[in-house]
């Protein structure tokens, strides 16, 4: 039998399924979580429903990750902040969404476990029969009125967009509704037939095409709560009613939004008032299982929540916005009285559960184990002990791995012990795969539970990942033109886009870019020429000088960065050509010693580690030199990569350097590489100025001798007395950080040593593309498997929340950074937070400090002598520390999102729960540009569209610190995109990789070829579609889009018909070298392109039919096709034709030169 069939043979457990089936109240005692862990898998295996509710939030997350590594599916997890000040603030979505898909699942009576934290038990939610009333459910072939269905989803939070792209939004075009229900893992596409539902497709909102047909979507509200309009005059009403003391504050700053429709930031400081709630204990069944976990934690919660609320509320009093007594959230006390359920609870104590009475009573007498690593004698006198009492011993572990080392462990104490899979046998030492997170002791069942965290140092975690990732790829190309956006046109420089216009001319639409410069100046681009034009994006996001039209300056400058980009390609071919030549030092193969130092870390590595760790290596393996860049955000796992090199570079006896910026990162490199090493017989130094003079010549001196293997140091590494033994690797942590004398030094060191340079700025993939064969470059773009996703909030400044984040993050064992960026000021800020916190230590640092001040600094806060950073964003790069679980960031909305987005990724590093709080100023002092700001910062916690451009314009930003800072200039003179343009065919020539030229064919024809408004209103999109079809890569491409077409925007008309093929007509003529095709009054010309390479008995097998002309003016070669009969569309098919035929020629012309 399976461990946990043995397990349920033992009393109590045996037992405990006909007491719950008898609806009896039982109390666990004393049992270790680990055991409760199994237990609650145990008893979900038999039950139907099981609602499980733990004190704490995190505790949801941990609990969650145990059940789903025992196997278990359908686990649903609705929570809230254990705060009830927090939770008044908006959350992030993927909090959201999980409780939306919790309370549909409740509402609904599915089965699975559902885990609930005690504060958001306590919450409003909207009563049951309203909620399951609020759904929309759409069914193909049923007809909707569609006026209604907008309405209703406005109503259910939903906001209309041009393009859907993220939950919560939804479009319409003709006949075609796109909409990201908050419910669904994709977004749907829903096809009308006049009010009849035709079909229904899920889509990818990153390619924007369908992908599997349903037959039915059910559309959840967008939010757990929501307003009416009747609500919130009921709440004024009872507001008004109530004579507060300062109701023309209410009225100036609550009321007069509501009137207009608008939310205000104190919406939910009214909940009581609007209406009556429900609650979620109202959507449990009675024959659900109620599992209360450490209830006697959750009333003393609640009961320092309850302290909390009531300060908060004289506050608001105070301030005018409040009545002097609201009610708080349910009673915790209260609702679990009115659970007519029975059920489990566990607890470690009786003390705490008030005057709760239990059916049965049943004590465990379990003990946590010490841990054993290093103490192995200590272990074999334990086992003996407990064989001798005839104990029952399990050592497991998660992997075949993990159960392998335990047998070498046992083994190296001569102890042996039996593996089992499907058959325990009771008083015996035995080896089992099994998922218990630690070990114990269980008296009464005489059973001892060893795992791989009571044995080992480090044990490989697998993590469940919590939510999907963003498209990275998605991310790195949003370029979309918006009008007011700056544009560059490679013939006539930078401009400022205003907008797309269709005009008439002799009865035919076209539509053009309308492009304004200098003096007001207006040009007018057709839409077939949108290749020549390209968004403006500078290094420093400045606002670009418009160019003139009609001005040399715009060619005297494209002159110059062409040169310059010449110069240098120049240089990184010389370069690389250099280092192709030199001869370094190959290293062996990878052995079983490197294996097993890889196998030691204790996570699991992303897809992109192991992908920049093989190339690595493979450069490590050849004779020439290295020379890679790593490029990864912090904490995305670079050093880890680079310690692998490290330890191939050192199997080698060869010395290894980790050169880094500052003396902090230095010690926190250091701490790290001992502890990845402490079982392999190698020595790690470390240089800087923490050292005596004694030491640094002791270290010196084994550096020299050979004696040490890696060094980790700062610039101090760069100095003349630093002599290596054996040098063979150089890793540098950052390298812009350095000065140019140290750059200078670096140069003379790499010669014939492999270099790895590691960097955290993102840089565009683009970049990456055009620099192939030139820079050897490994991207880390998926970020590692984080057990919980941060807890993301955007709320107004207050001083109570503020304490309250603070006071639970110190308690439990963690720090804080509290994001301040106002230099002058920072002193009167922590005078009033050691006010409001006198128990806590606090530090200051910012970019002001001397070098040296600023490490001590940080290094007191690295060393727990604090428990809060105020700090600015000099956090942002660089230092890691794992144990701050919380930032604060004050004034929020004076930054940028991809700079919140980066101070976000500060916490979160650990296996805790991680919380982020955007602060702005009261809603009263916000200027206008600060409230667009505001609605960007709300709009982070979905990470939407403009988040997106802000992650891009940080990737350029990392694209000019790798192209080095002589560029900057020439960058922002002609923007990023043509500069990296220019580069990419600079480099290309030089290697002579130069691609067949094929002329830009031009069309003349009397037919109308555009997208009508009435077909694609947003002109966005319009410009998104005319620039794929202009971009067009291959024939398939444009059966591509000719399917996205009728996919997003229905059936099309005419017109966009005509522009396809006249698309599909560029595409063959371009390749069969046409320069011109003019529809004349009777005729179609054809001028061939002056490089075209046929011979005339070519052209002539080309012609598809009579009536065709060669003919030849000066060295211009044209055809001349007349033809009476037939219709139009007959004659231009013919066209198609010529020019299909001799771009099949065309083909195998190049495929013989190539061959």
């Amino acid at each position: 039998m399976s461990i946990t069939s043995w397990l349920e043979t033992k009393a109590p457990f045996s037992s405990l399924q006909e007491e719950l089936a008898e609806k009896k109240r039982i109390l666990l005692l004393g049992m270790a979580p680990s055991l409760e862990g199994w237990h609650l898998f145990s008893l979900a295996k038999k039950e139907r429903r099981m609602i499980i509710i733990v004190p704490q939030e995190e505790r949801v997350y941990q609990l969650k990750n145990e059940l789903e590594n025992w196997g278990l599916e359908s686990i649903y997890t609705f929570t809230a902040n254990d705060s009830y000040l927090i939770n008044l603030n908006l959350s992030d979505l993927e909090k959201t969404r999980s409780n939306i898909e919790a309370l549909n699942a409740l509402a609904e009576d599915k089965e699975g476990i559902f885990l609930i934290n005690s504060t958001a038990l306590t919450q409003y939610v909207v009563p049951k029969n309203e909620w399951q009333e609020q759904q929309l459910h759409l069914e193909v072939g049923k007809e909707y009125a569609f006026s209604e269905l907008l309405e209703q989803l406005v109503r259910l939070q939903y906001k209309r967009v041009d393009e859907v792209t993220d939950v919560g939004e939804f479009s319409l075009r003709g006949g075609i509704l796109d909409i990201y229900p908050v419910n669904q893992e994709e977004a749907v596409r829903i096809d009308f037939f006049a009010e009849e539902i035709d079909s229904i497709r899920s889509f990818s909102v990153e390619t924007q095409r369908s992908l599997e047909e349903k037959e039915y979507v059910q559309i959840s509200p967008l939010q757990l709560l929501w307003m009416t309009k009747e609500d919130r005059e009921h709440a004024k009403a009872q507001l008004q009613a109530l004579h507060l003391p300062k109701e023309e504050l209410l009225e100036k700053e609550v009321f007069s939004f509501w009137a207009e429709g608008e939310d205000t930031p104190y919406d939910r400081h009214y909940l009581p008032f609007y209406r009556s709630w429900g609650k979620v204990t109202d959507y449990f069944s009675t024959e659900d299982i109620l599992v209360w976990e450490d209830l006697s934690q959750s009333f003393s919660l609640e009961k320092n929540n309850e302290k909390e609320w009531e300060q908060w509320q004289q506050e608001q009093y105070h301030m005018g916005y409040l009545p002097y007594e609201v009610p708080k959230p349910y009673s915790l006390r209260a609702l679990r009285k009115a659970c007519p359920h029975q059920g489990i609870y566990y607890s470690f104590l009786q003390k705490g559960l008030g005057n709760l009475s239990f059916d049965a009573t049943y004590p465990f007498h379990c003990q946590h184990l010490q841990r054993w690593f290093g103490q192995l004698d200590q272990l074999k006198k334990e086992l003996q002990m407990y064989q001798t009492q005839q104990w029952t011993i399990l050592f497991t572990a998660k992997t075949k791995e993990g159960t392998q080392k335990i047998a070498q462990v046992l083994s190296d104490i001569d102890e042996e012990a039996i593996f089992v899979d499907d058959e325990i046998y009771e008083g015996k030492m035995q080896i089992a795969l099994a998922p218990f997170e630690h070990g114990f002791s269980w008296e009464e069942g005489k059973v001892l539970i060893i795992t791989e965290r009571e044995l080992f140092a480090s044990v490989k975690q697998r993590v469940v990942r919590s939510h999907k990732e963003n498209n990275v790829e998605r991310l790195k190309q949003y370029t979309d033109l918006k009008v007011g956006d700056y544009v560059v046109h490679i013939n006539h420089g930078i401009g400022q886009y205003l907008g797309l216009e269709t005009i008439e001319r002799d009865g035919i639409h076209q539509d053009y870019l309308k492009i304004q410069y200098q003096n007001e100046d207006q040009l007018f681009i057709p839409v077939d020429q949108l290749n020549c034009i390209q968004k403006y994006v500078s290094l420093e996001n400045k606002t670009p000088k418009l160019n003139r039209l009609d001005n040399k300056t715009w060619h005297k400058t494209k002159h110059k960065v062409e040169r310059q980009v010449e110069d240098m390609a120049d240089e990184l071919i010389e370069l690389y050509a250099q280092r192709q030549l030199e001869k370094g030092f190959a290293f062996s193969k990878d052995d079983e010693v490197q294996r097993k130092f890889e196998d030691q870390f204790p996570y699991a590595e992303t897809e992109d580690q192991l992908r920049s760790t093989r190339e690595i290596k493979a450069d490590m393996e050849k004779e020439q030199p290295m020379d890679r860049l790593l490029v990864g955000d912090v904490g995305y796992g670079k050093t880890e990569v680079a310690l692998r090199a490290a330890f191939k570079a050192i199997r080698d006896h060869k010395q290894v350097a980790f050169l880094v910026p500052t003396t902090i990162l230095a010690e926190q490199h250091y701490t790290t590489i001992m502890k990845r090493l402490r079982d392999f017989p190698y020595k790690v130094g470390i240089l800087n100025r923490f050292k005596s003079k004694k030491e640094q010549k002791e270290i010196l001196n084994e550096l020299a001798e050979g004696t040490i293997d890696i060094i980790v140091g700062t610039h101090r590494l760069l100095s003349k007395d630093v002599i290596f033994h054996d040098l063979g690797l150089i890793i540098i942590d950052e390298e812009q950080r350095f000065g140019v004398r140290h750059k200078e030094r670096l140069k003379q060191l790499k010669t014939k040593v492999d270099v790895l340079t590691l960097t955290a700025t993102p840089i565009p993939r683009t970049l990456h593309m055009s620099m192939m064969g030139v820079r050897d470059l490994s991207v880390l773009e998926t970020p590692p498997m984080n057990r919980y996703p941060v807890q993301t909030y955007v709320l107004e400044y207050n001083l109570e929340v503020v304490r309250d984040a603070i006071e639970r993050e110190v308690a439990r064992g963690g720090q804080v950074f509290y994001l301040f960026n106002q230099v002058e000021t920072m002193p009167e800020k922590l005078q009033e937070l050691q006010q409001w916190m006198p128990n806590l230590r606090f530090l200051c640092a910012h970019g002001q400090m001397q070098e040296h001040e600023l490490e001590n600094v940080l290094f007191e806060f690295l060393s727990g002598n604090a428990d809060v950073l105020i700090t600015t964003t000099i956090i942002e790069t660089g230092v890691d520390m794992p144990n701050v679980n919380t930032i604060i960031v004050d004034g929020a909305e004076k930054m940028g999102l991809s700079q919140l987005y980066q101070l976000k990724g500060r916490v979160g590093r650990s296996s805790r729960l991680a919380h982020a709080y955007f602060m702005y100023p009261p809603f009263k002092l916000l200027s206008g540009e600060s409230e667009e700001r505001l609605s960007a910062l709300r709009e982070f916690t979905q990470l939407g569209a403009g988040f997106k451009i802000a992650m891009r314009d940080l990737s350029i930003r990392g694209a000019g610190d790798i192209l080095g800072s002589k560029q900057h200039g020439f960058i922002n003179e002609v923007g990023f995109d043509l500069y990296n343009e220019l580069l990419q065919q600079a480099v290309a020539r030089k290697q002579g990789k130069v691609e067949v030229q094929y002329p830009d064919t031009k069309i003349h024809c009397v037919c109308d070829a555009y997208i009508p408004n009435d077909y694609i209103q947003s002109p966005a999109l319009k410009v998104e579609m005319y620039r794929r079809l202009r971009c067009l890569s291959s024939k398939e491409e444009l059966a591509e889009i000719t399917m996205d077409f009728i996919d997003r925007f229905g059936e099309y008309p005419k017109a966009v018909q005509n522009l396809l093929d006249m698309v599909a007509l560029k595409w063959e003529a371009s390749h069969a070298y046409v320069e011109k095709i003019e529809e004349q009054k009777d005729q179609w010309v054809i001028f061939m392109n002056e490089k075209a390479p046929f011979t005339p008995p070519q052209y002539m097998q080309a012609i598809p039919s009579k009536n065709w002309q060669m003919k030849k003016q000066g060295t211009q070669l044209f055809f001349v096709y007349k033809e009476k009969q037939g219709t139009w569309q007959e004659h231009w098919q013919c066209v198609a034709q010529f020019c299909q035929n001799l771009g099949e020629m065309e083909e195998k012309y190049v495929a013989a030169k190539d061959h």
